[in-house]
């Protein structure tokens, strides 16, 4: 009796218990938006993929991704970035949510300072917001707004 429940217990967690998979590759995605005044934005994506998965139902898949926008001077001085976060799942061709968004943002000059970010999710999409304001003398004398959108579709495909 003990060795058919044991048995019947070890089925269930098989069959009922969730998976998960780790792929260690990295992928990463690169553009450049050039501004008027010759400054520009690097965005770059970078994913880890986690695959979790059921017996019982339809694999569905979850995917975790970085996508970072840099601002640079037009003398390819970096001045600040914003980075998005988001957690998606997935069932291949049929569904796909933002499950999680956060924001990061930080100047790496000292003449600029972050002085706004925001981080929110709608349906497919992780978003943050960031203003980076340069300031001269203790006063602000240019900013820039950047928001950073990270979708994920019902294939897994990020943008």
């Amino acid at each position: 009796m003990k060795r058919i429940i044991i048995t019947l217990i070890a089925l269930s967690l098989i069959v009922f218990c969730p998976v998960t998979t780790s792929n260690a590759a990295v992928i990463r995605q690169h553009s450049i938006e050039y501004l008027t005044d010759g400054s520009y934005y690097e965005t770059t994506i970078t994913t880890n993929d986690f695959h979790s998965y059921s017996l019982i139902r339809t694999a569905s898949l979850t995917r975790s991704a970085n996508k970072t926008t840099t601002y640079t001077s037009s003398s390819g001085a970096k001045l600040w970035f914003v980075t998005v976060t988001g957690n998606f799942s997935y069932v291949k061709g049929k569904s796909s949510k933002c499950t999680s968004s956060s924001v990061s943002a930080t100047a790496y000059s000292a003449s600029w300072k972050i002085t706004n970010k925001s981080s929110s999710k709608s349906g497919n999409t992780a978003i943050a917001t960031a203003t980076g304001t340069e300031y001269l003398q203790g006063k602000p004398i240019i900013s820039r707004t950047k928001k950073v959108s990270l979708t994920c579709d019902v294939n897994g495909n990020l943008s």
